[in-house]
């Protein structure tokens, strides 16, 4: 339940079940596109943008890093995009999680607990400036920041049934946070679940929604993020001459990723 003090009323998703006693255990999984394009961020912190704490003990919130709005595999190629779309698929950490759920509901073994992006931990922060969201300037990348902000809609009197009257509704104004997971130095989200892509990546993989080829638009075209560009080190430098906001990565990729 939250109490906001912008429209006045107290409510929540699980209002109903939670006054039956019928509430049941619950898995919620989004990926980075949903904070960009439909800033999922509001349900994480209060009207005044502190993080919630309130999480019900029958409720699992999970943030997968970097991860595009989509199906089980990403389309290939650049589509409408100015760069490769993003390449990440969620089916290991689903299938992970849906293990835990089984286990959970029949035996009663604890899940993980939640992993998302946190305003006191300064991974939950605002898009702009760039410096702050922490997506590093690379050449051929442009970064604005655009994101669908914290909206006020009017439906009409009658909402609150379920029964919208008022189509398109009425903008009130956008009294709400807009925030965003922040990225580390290679350009990929700090927080959340970190797939081996995103932890030890070779290039950056946003899951905003991708920049239409038009440079002059700069309009987000799709849910299906991009992969940007990076400079690979030359195999004949020594590590340390490697230089510019892909060093630390291209290093880690350099050591193996286990014994034989």
């Amino acid at each position: 339940m939250i109490a906001d003090p912008v429209t006045k009323k107290t409510d929540g998703r699980l209002a109903r079940c939670t006054a039956s006693n019928t509430c049941p255990k619950i898995f919620e999984t989004n990926s980075a596109n949903e904070y960009w394009s439909k800033d999922m961020a509001v349900g994480l912190v209060d009207a005044k943008g502190k993080d919630l704490t309130n999480m019900p003990a029958n409720v699992r919130n999970y943030f997968i890093s970097s991860m595009h709005h989509g199906g089980a595999f990403a389309a290939p190629g650049k589509g409408i995009c100015q760069h490769a779309r993003n390449p990440l698929t969620p089916n290991a950490i689903l299938r992970a999680l849906l293990v835990d759920m089984d286990e959970w509901v029949s035996k009663g073994t604890e899940p993980p607990a939640s992993l998302v992006p946190s305003v006191a931990k300064g991974t939950l922060v605002p898009p702009l400036p760039q410096e702050k969201q922490g997506f590093p300037k690379l050449q051929g990348v442009t970064y604005n920041g655009r994101m669908h902000t914290g909206d006020l809609f009017d439906y009409g009197p009658e909402f609150a049934k379920g029964i919208m009257t008022v189509l398109p509704p009425k903008l009130v104004g956008t009294p709400y946070p807009a925030l965003v997971p922040k990225t580390d130095g290679d350009g990929n989200d700090a927080a959340g679940i970190r797939m081996p892509d995103v932890a030890v990546p070779l290039r950056p993989i946003r899951a905003g929604r991708c920049a239409q080829t038009r440079p002059a638009a700069m309009t987000a075209a799709t849910a299906r993020g991009r992969s940007s560009p990076s400079p690979r080190p030359r195999r004949s430098a020594p590590p340390m001459a490697i230089r510019g906001p892909r060093s630390r990565s291209a290093m880690r990729r350099t050591r193996p990723m286990c014994k034989r």
